[in-house]
């Protein structure tokens, strides 16, 4: 986990920390709105590299979470629809933390671009928005109180403990109509309606960093990413009798439309969280993408 419990905040009322900071850490300067504009011009060549399959163009254009899903271009869906990206709204973090950040809004869905040694990549995005968008003035002062932080800090790792309460006798909750519990609902259904096939689900916390930006009206958006992975097998040894994926998918990423014995999917979900000041979490936008089939 790459958030700390209590950050600084800067001036426009928008917190980030993307990595701990030491005694020794530098402060990377702060990202100018004319920055941000020519940095996000990268996200309309993201799109139609991704239409036009550019593997090469979308590879040098992300990093993170969205550079694996890059990785396998040819074969994962496109992110990216018919959406208008010209007129993008940004949230311009202060202090941004050890590396230069912001996020960004536009064609409703969010957007986090990094800027790395080799120049700016999109590190998520497009993330499509569920509803309406929180509100994020730039002239915010509010400071969120130490204890908000920490459940800022905790949100993606409290995600999994509630997909994994598969009984629901925790203490997490999300509100009704929220994907995540959906998504809890899959794993608790799926393996059922995969029968006689043996099915196991597992959710984990991504490596590629989170990021937060405080609310001006208390509370936080959190941007992180978890990964899902299916482990199917047939019971008796023979081939699949309900495989997972269809046979386009399994065509794409393996070359096979076949039934096998046994797969594994991998699949990215991108989030962005809210929390607010009681700690509540709430889905604001989510995608979920699958980036890899392998069978057996």
């Amino acid at each position: 986990m790459l958030l700390t419990a209590c950050a600084d905040r800067g001036p426009d009322g928008l917190t980030a920390t993307p990595e701990p900071r030491g005694p020794s850490a530098s402060e990377a300067e702060p990202v100018g709105r004319a920055t941000a504009e020519q940095a996000f011009e990268l996200v309309p060549r993201l799109a139609a590299a991704w239409k036009d399959r550019d593997c090469a163009e979308i590879a040098s254009l992300t990093t993170g979470a969205e550079a694996v899903a890059a990785a396998e271009c040819e074969a994962v869906r496109n992110p990216f629809g018919d959406a208008d990206l010209s007129r993008p709204e940004f949230y311009l973090p202060n202090p941004p933390g050890a590396r230069p950040w912001f996020a960004a809004r536009a064609g409703g869905a969010y957007f986090l671009l990094v800027r790395e040694d080799a120049g700016w990549r999109l590190a998520l995005g497009p993330v499509p928005l569920r509803g309406e968008a929180p509100a994020l003035p730039a002239d915010a002062e509010v400071r969120p109180a130490p204890t908000e932080a920490i459940e800022v800090e905790l949100a993606p790792q409290r995600h999994i403990t509630y997909v994994a309460d598969l009984a629901g006798v925790g203490a997490e909750r999300f509100p009704a109509g929220d994907p995540i519990r959906e998504l809890r609902r899959e794993f608790a259904e799926r393996p059922k309606r995969a029968r006689p096939d043996i099915l196991q689900p597992e959710i984990k916390l991504s490596t590629a960093p989170a990021y937060s930006i405080l609310l001006p009206s208390s509370g936080a958006l959190v941007f992180h990413t978890l990964e899902l992975t299916f482990q199917q097998r047939s019971a008796g040894g023979g081939k699949l009798a309900k495989p997972l994926y269809g046979e386009a998918d399994r065509e794409a990423f393996t070359g096979e439309a076949a039934a096998p014995r046994a797969l594994t999917g991998q699949e990215l979900l991108f989030l962005v969280t809210r929390v607010d000041q009681e700690g509540n979490l709430t889905t604001v936008a989510m995608r979920r993408t699958l980036t890899a089939i392998t069978t057996g």
